[in-house]
């Protein structure tokens, strides 16, 4: 018995079904400031997840910091510093890739926190430094999710400063109803001194999980002329294994 042919266009049809690779997350590797927010504009609208390579040295930031704003679709960002030139070896550490405010801008504001949006936010081993708060942004980091996660590790925030009242203060990470997991991180030689916590942790809906872990935060300067609330502010958060040093002023601040 002889099998039927198939039509020749069918079978180029079947063949392109089968050999079409399927989309390819977006991956950036960057060594100047100017190439580094360009990359957070594309990757804020774009339709892929994205990883940012930042290759080691110092990135001072522009007015405003640098900045992502992702307002719809499920994808991740992941920005890590540490890495050479041509971005093919990565070394963890925070020390070698400096975000630089210059005591005049903010650092770094990351949001994907429209309703809709579900991507995850990662930062890793960056010296995040010298930041002002600006515009109503937090001085060193603002970062903030809807229904996906957010996790810091691995990083520095020194010598930032929130100069005014009207300040947001140092750093400001939330998520609506995903998980906060902040680990391994140097909080130290701050400046907030109107403003009554360092770092304001936040689950919007109370439905997410958030996680503290292996943090020094130490020697920073906050609420001298207001009631301090703490060093960090938490709604619901697990702790453990954390360093926290505020000259007598009250460490930790829960509403629940």
């Amino acid at each position: 018995m002889r099998t039927p042919m198939l039509p020749a266009v069918i079978i180029a049809i079947v063949i392109a079904c089968v050999t079409t690779p399927a989309a390819i997350a977006a991956t950036f590797c960057v060594s100047n400031a100017a190439d580094l927010q360009a990359a957070l504009g594309t990757a804020s609208n774009n339709s892929e997840n994205n990883t940012i390579r930042v290759v080691a040295g110092t990135y001072n930031s522009p007015s405003g910091g640098f900045f992502y704003f992702r307002t719809m679709g499920t994808f991740d960002l992941d920005l890590e510093g540490g890495w050479n030139t041509g971005c093919t070896i990565q070394t963890p550490k925070a020390s070698l890739t400096t975000l630089d405010g210059q005591s005049t801008h903010v650092v770094l504001a990351l949001f994907g926190n429209n309703a809709g949006v579900n991507g995850n936010l990662t930062l890793r081993y960056f010296n995040v430094y010298r930041g002002a708060d600006q515009n109503g942004y937090s001085a060193a980091l603002q970062m903030a999710a809807y229904d996906g996660d957010v996790r810091i590790e691995s990083c520095r925030f020194r010598n930032n400063v929130s100069g005014g009242s009207n300040g947001a203060g140092l750093l400001s990470i939330a998520s609506h109803s995903g998980t906060i997991t902040f680990a391994g991180n140097v909080v130290a030689n701050n400046s907030a001194p109107t403003r009554p916590a360092v770092i304001s942790f936040s689950l919007s809906n109370g439905l997410g999980a958030m996680y503290i872990n292996n943090n020094t935060i130490a020697d920073n300067t906050f609420a001298t002329s207001v009631e301090a609330l703490g060093a960090i502010f938490i709604y619901r958060a697990t702790l453990s294994n954390n360093i926290l040093i505020n000259g007598g002023k009250r460490e930790i601040y829960s509403p629940e």
